[in-house]
């Protein structure tokens, strides 16, 4: 009985670590898309800018961007044109 009992101690012990395993995946899951802040992206009809902000995750992710003419939008990564690029030569304070 002391085996039965040392195997169900150790089930029990397996199910915990899968229910914070299953805890984790819930957490915000990390975009590996390159948008973070301080990231620079071109976008199709604004030109280039420096991500300031990321808020969310999945279809309902939105971006702050701050564009080289100084105006600052909040875009869904969804949705908006955009692509990840390298940082500019010359300075430009944006970020």
């Amino acid at each position: 009985r002391e085996e039965e009992a040392s195997d169900a101690d150790e089930d029990d012990d397996e199910e915990e670590e899968d229910a914070d395993d299953m805890e984790d995946e819930d957490d915000e899951p990390e975009e590996d898309d390159g948008l973070q802040p301080g990231a620079w992206v071109h976008h199709e009809l604004l030109g280039r800018g420096c991500v300031n902000a990321v808020q969310g995750y999945g279809a309902a992710r939105r971006i702050t961007v701050r564009f080289e003419n100084g105006e600052e939008r909040q875009l869904v990564v969804a949705y908006a044109p955009l692509s990840v690029i390298s940082p500019p030569d010359e300075e430009w304070e944006a970020c």
